[in-house]
């Protein structure tokens, strides 16, 4: 008989976590070693919990405090899985995932027994899971970037350009130099022939690089 896969679970509303655990108690290669409604005590837990995938709510009850704690899990269990949910269409998270290191982004429209089985699978066996509605965004944007051969790292910060960040503010969120950023920057600015990031942002609305209402 296979080890189950330790799962341990965050959610700031109770009845979702109680929902969760109902979903997963019926799958045989699942075990619920533990969850929590605040970040507090599950970082307390889960030194000894010691479960192989975290899955927790993106805001608890922030966006900032679910990065902080995902960071902070992640650095307490190396080799920890994420999967990260969410209920609004923050869809520029898929990049976030990359700087924070998740493994896994489920949209809670797509949530289901089946969903939650295929994710845990799929990040236990070294892989990267995007649910249903978050793939279709995905190839969308994608398709619509087709014809700018932006890099996977250019396309990464083009949300966080579009909000005006920083090149320093998107140097630490992507854990890379400024100077790096500055060269990402120069390349995304001669592919679209423009001269300066205060074009930037009209350029990418009026192409469809961008949804702003995704953001």
């Amino acid at each position: 008989m296979k080890t189950a896969m330790k799962v341990y679970i965050v959610d700031n509303e109770v009845f979702y976590v109680e929902s969760l655990c109902e979903l997963l108690k019926s799958v045989d290669f699942i075990d619920v070693v533990g969850n929590a409604w605040d970040t507090t005590a599950a970082l307390l837990e889960l030194s000894y919990a010691a479960p192989d995938i975290l899955i927790s709510d993106i805001r608890v009850p922030s966006k900032e405090d679910g990065y902080k704690f995902m960071t902070a899990a992640k650095s307490k269990i190396p080799e920890l899985k994420i999967i990260a949910i969410t209920h609004e269409p923050y869809f520029s998270l898929l990049s976030d995932g990359e700087a924070i290191g998740w493994n896994g982004l489920i949209h809670k429209a797509d949530m289901s027994k089946e969903t939650l089985e295929d994710a845990c699978r799929t990040v236990c066996r070294n892989g990267e899971f995007n649910s249903e509605s978050i793939q279709e965004y995905f190839l969308k944007i994608n398709g619509k970037q087709a014809k700018f051969p932006f890099s996977k790292y250019e396309r990464q910060i083009i949300p966080d350009l579009y909000k005006g960040a920083s090149n320093r503010e998107i140097a630490e969120k992507f854990h890379v130099s400024p100077e790096t950023v500055k060269d990402r920057v120069s390349n995304i600015l001669e592919i679209c022939n423009l001269k300066s990031r205060k074009q930037l942002a009209a350029f990418l609305l009026r192409n469809n690089l961008i949804d702003p209402n995704l953001i």
